[in-house]
């Protein structure tokens, strides 16, 4: 885009200085990320400098335009904020915190985009994601098409940097699954018990697949309890460095995950990913394209819900193990 325009003043060729404050969940960066290739490409006299979170962030830190990425800590956010920032030309503010919002303005920045909730902080407003029901990456699209970018959708997608991936294969081995091996990641964490399809039928499942290759469980932080679950022969991937993580999920042949961290990674890297959506919804939080592909319940007027204390549990079907293994059965290799 070129010239001044005229919804915003902005004129791309003439901007400098670009910040870009990542969210501050997994899911929801790599939900981002279209929107800050869109900003790289729209700002090409640019410097565009990303800060994001210290562990959230650091599975992009081999991606390729986030060489320059900035890990933060949400404890001394604001702090370490001003430390980095003088006077940028735009700052997109995909956080939406008071300590980001008051940080970027007290710096100088000429023009602040950000959520609606905030508009009192903000020069540019960008609708509440609650106020549109659309995909989380359309959300952050928002963000571009908000200074007058053009901004269509595109999935996102992530890679995986040869140290990386040999990270993965070095923790793999250490584990018993040799290079060659098929290999199945089950995402059994997730949020809250609402969001997290038992344990039990992630044990199913994996009995099924046995004959087909081996199966790593991964799950996140202040998730042991699900540890607690799962057979003392099973391959676990608990609380792992973000980085690891990705290399890891990089070697798989088929992830089936809650949906969640593990399920945004291993869909973004391209890896055929089956999400299984229970309280929460695919139409929000499932951009990524076939051969990856959501299992959901019965329509339910309570979706998306993340009680944690819902008795009837209707977005959990008897049904729902059947629907699941067969999105799984047509992605398993050679079956």
């Amino acid at each position: 885009m070129t010239g001044i325009d005229p919804a915003t003043g902005i004129d791309p060729a003439t901007v400098r200085d670009v910040v870009v404050v990542l969210p501050d969940m997994i899911g929801t960066t790599i939900c981002a990320m279209p929107a800050v290739r869109a900003i790289q490409a729209g700002f090409p006299a640019a410097r565009v400098r990303l800060f994001g979170f210290d562990p959230i962030s650091r599975f992009l830190c081999d991606e390729p335009g986030c060489e320059g990425l900035t890990l933060l800590t949400l404890e001394r956010l604001a702090h370490e904020l001003r430390r980095q920032l003088d006077a940028p030309d735009v700052a997109f503010d995909m956080l939406g915190v008071p300590e980001s919002l008051g940080t970027l303005a007290a710096a100088g920045a000429r023009h602040v985009v950000g959520w609606a909730d905030h508009a009192g902080h903000v020069t540019r407003v960008v609708p509440s994601p609650a106020a549109r029901h659309q995909l989380a990456v359309e959300d952050y699209l928002d963000f571009v098409r908000a200074v007058g970018l053009e901004a269509t959708f595109v999935p996102p997608s992530l890679t995986a940097a040869r140290s990386t991936r040999r990270q993965g294969d070095a923790w793999l081995a250490g584990h018993g699954i040799a290079a060659g091996e098929t290999l199945f990641a089950l995402g059994i964490g997730g949020g809250n018990d609402r969001k997290r399809w038992p344990v039990p039928r992630f044990l199913e499942l994996e009995r099924r697949l046995r004959p087909h290759g081996r199966a790593v469980f991964f799950l996140g932080p202040r998730e042991a309890e699900l540890e607690q679950q799962l057979p003392a022969s099973g391959v676990v991937a608990a609380s792992l460095p973000l980085d690891l993580a990705k290399g890891i999920l990089a070697r798989a042949h088929l992830a089936v995950c809650n949906d969640h961290a593990i399920m945004h990674l291993a869909a973004a890297l391209g890896v055929p990913t089956v999400g299984i959506f229970l309280a929460s919804d695919p139409a929000e939080w499932f951009p990524y394209p076939q051969p990856s592909t959501p299992v959901i319940g019965p329509p339910l007027d309570c979706r998306p819900c993340y009680s944690e204390t819902c008795e009837d549990w209707a977005c959990n079907p008897p049904s729902l193990p059947e629907q699941v293994w067969q999105q799984v059965s047509r992605l398993v290799p050679g079956d």
